[in-house]
């Protein structure tokens, strides 16, 4: 059996990244009024799966796949079961166009959606943002050819609870994220002690909008991790960023409180300017930019504004021990620059005012 020609049948169209041919046992079930149901079971050991986890699979391992297709009197049609403990699914077609269903990851058995459309639920114990995107581009599912498959025309909703999310090299602990479509593009939620907002993926050329309630952050320096080599703006593939407009309401990292922050993302081949920098801790606040650039003598970070407002003493949450200083009135206008990314800048390396 050809996996690409079963998803024909059934208006699918091709597999991305699944190889190869599935032997198959079929179990035919019969009624007065003739085929009821077929049972399909496959090891699925001749199929290649070139996903991440948890649907990656290597030719020649063997993961059970269990399916029943069932006919109903009003011209539907049923398409249920399981791939072994990795996920279980129960999709609805009605005169051979799909109605609705849903895929449940971790599961061995979930119910059809109440909603029409194709609904993603379920619990994964990891979620790397970045490779999964990967995945996709690799697929022509991502960005580029988001508005071509027939199956995104389908999928109404992704509910996933995820034990830790990694992206933007951080890690995310004990996450909910929650995706659905809408008129704009696709608007992802999160809920959970590190991470809690909202994510606006523009299906056009306009800006991601990225609206955090809380967001905690770690360097690695409190858990005694050896310093390494900032990874560098090619490395980065910064020119490669979208456009973002993003508002945090709070900002905690390695457990100091950062206070509230917006600016405004735009990148570009050689320079990524984050401009419109707004910053609120306590009674001070930041107003500036910073412009971080890759040219041939290197890469270099600069950063100009004003840290205005009353006490100077509220700027402790950002340094080691605490300022010995208290003011009624603060100002202090700020243009410096170090050689190497923003997280490369130090008391040994910046220079200026």
């Amino acid at each position: 059996m050809n996996l690409d020609d079963l998803a024909t049948r059934f208006g699918i169209g091709n597999l991305p990244g699944i190889e190869g041919r599935a032997g198959y046992r079929a179990e035919m079930g019969v009624s007065s009024a003739g085929a009821s149901s077929l049972r399909l079971t496959s090891s699925l050991s001749n199929v290649s799966i070139d996903w991440p986890e948890p649907l990656h699979k290597a030719m020649g391992q063997p993961v059970p796949l269990s399916m029943v297709i069932s006919w109903g009197d009003d011209g539907g049609l049923m398409l249920s079961g399981h791939w072994s403990d990795r996920l279980a699914f129960r999709l609805r077609w009605l005169d051979q166009v799909f109605d609705r269903g849903r895929i449940e990851l971790g599961a061995q058995s979930t119910s059809v959606s109440g909603a029409a459309g194709l609904e993603i639920t379920g619990h994964l114990a990891q979620l790397d943002a970045e490779i999964w995107q990967d995945a996709l581009e690799s697929h022509n599912l991502g960005s580029a050819g988001a508005s071509s498959g027939a199956g995104k025309q389908w999928l109404n909703r992704v509910a996933l609870s995820v034990d830790r999310l990694q992206a933007a090299g951080q890690s995310f602990s004990k996450a909910q994220v929650t995706a659905v479509p809408d008129t704009k593009g696709w608007r992802v939620t999160f809920d959970g002690p590190d991470l809690a907002g909202q994510l606006r993926l523009p299906s056009g050329n306009d800006p991601l909008t990225v609206d955090l309630d809380h967001i905690v952050l770690a360097t690695g320096e409190d858990d005694g991790a050896v310093d390494q080599a900032p990874v560098s703006f090619a490395e980065r593939g910064v020119g490669q960023w979208s456009d973002a407009e993003v508002t945090i309401d709070s900002v905690q990292v390695d457990g100091r409180d950062y206070g509230q922050w917006s600016f405004l993302l735009r990148p570009a081949d050689r320079a990524l300017s984050v401009d419109k920098i707004k910053g609120q801790v306590g009674s001070l606040a930041f107003d500036g930019s910073l412009i971080w650039s890759a040219g041939e003598n290197g890469e270099q970070t600069q950063i100009n504004g004003v840290l205005a407002g009353k006490n100077l003493a509220d700027i402790s949450p950002w340094i080691e021990g605490s300022v010995p200083l208290r003011s009624n009135k603060t100002r202090v206008e700020i243009d410096l620059g170090w050689d190497g990314p923003p997280e490369a800048g130090s008391l040994e390396t910046v220079k200026g005012t």
